[in-house]
């Protein structure tokens, strides 16, 4: 038993190791590419990007107010549930 798992361990480092390699091979031309010292392309990429935030701040808090409310309607039931699993009826 020990050996098999022994067997299942070297498979799955042989594919981690091969997984990593991978990536490295595929990272490295893009890291080694030139950068040029024109960055004028990032600014409307990044005024996008804040554009962006206030929705994404709109629809968290819509979905956590659902979630609380959802967590208190749960808790409230539980405990009227545990309340009256407690009574014993005669």
């Amino acid at each position: 038993m020990v050996l098999a798992m022994l067997e299942k361990l070297k498979a799955h480092r042989t594919k981690v190791i091969t997984a990593v390699a991978t990536a490295t091979t595929a990272i490295a031309p893009a890291s080694a590419a030139e950068v040029s010292g024109n960055l004028s392309a990032v600014g409307p990429i990044i005024n996008d990007a804040a554009g962006i935030m206030p929705y994404v701040l709109a629809l968290v808090i819509s979905v956590a107010g659902v979630i609380i409310g959802m967590a208190v309607i749960r808790f409230v039931t539980g405990l009227f549930d545990s309340i009256l699993q407690g009574m014993r009826f005669r």
